[in-house]
Parts: structure tokens; C-alpha cells; sequence
């Protein structure tokens, strides 16, 4: 185990940022930084799929729908609209989720952080 000293910015109690010397344990370190790619990595394809699986879905039903009705390309343009709109509310619910899944890490990260100090 190599403990390295860093200055990081750390959010104090009146949320503002404040310059703190830390040992960091390195391994401890590249675990948090790859989970926290992954966890990028995840939200990002996530988001890609929300958005453009309603689009798509929307126009290729919609180019069905036109050949069965002979309707070109009313009902294609209507529903990559609609699918649009439902790429929008999904957006507006995967933002409402990851806030709320936010504040449930933050404090079970807050929790962890007084166990740590109370440990030391």
C-alpha cells in the first residue's frame, strides 16, 4: 500500500471549494477513477439510447405506415416528432433519476467519510 500526498479542492460546509492536502492511497485511487469512467461511460450510452431509439423507431414505422396508407411522408415526419418529444421526456426522467440516485451517494459518501474519521 503507497500513500502519495495530493492537494485537492474539496467542497466545504458553506459549499465552497477549499484547497486540502490529502494521502490518497494510490490503489484506492485507480479503483475510483475507473469507476467512475464506467460510470460515465454508462450514463453517456444510456443517454444515446434514449434519444435515439424513439427518433428511429418513430421513422421506421412511420416509412411502414406511409407504404401501407400511401401516405408519404406524413405520418414518417409525425412520428420523428413524436419520437423526438418521447427522446425529450426521457431525458427530462433519466436527469430526474441520476439526481436523485446523486443525492443517495452523496450521502452514503458523507457517511462513509465520518466512518473513515472516526476510524483514524
Amino acid at each position: 500500500m503507497s500513500l502519495v500526498k495530493k492537494r485537492i479542492l474539496q467542497l466545504n460546509k458553506e459549499n465552497k471549494f477549499e484547497a486540502v492536502e490529502k494521502e490518497v492511497n494510490v490503489e484506492e485511487e485507480t479503483d475510483e477513477q475507473r469507476t467512475r469512467f464506467f460510470s460515465l461511460f454508462t450514463s453517456s450510452t444510456e443517454l444515446g439510447f434514449v434519444i435515439a431509439l424513439p427518433i428511429a423507431g418513430g421513422a421506421l414505422l412511420g416509412t411502414y405506415l406511409d407504404r401501407i396508407f400511401n401516405m408519404s411522408p406524413k405520418l414518417t415526419l409525425s412520428l420523428i416528432f413524436a419520437g423526438t418529444l418521447i427522446g425529450l421526456v426521457n431525458i427530462y426522467y433519466l436527469f430526474r433519476e441520476s439526481e436523485k440516485e446523486g443525492a443517495v451517494s452523496k450521502k452514503h459518501l458523507d457517511k462513509q467519510q465520518k466512518g473513515k474519521k472516526q476510524h483514524a
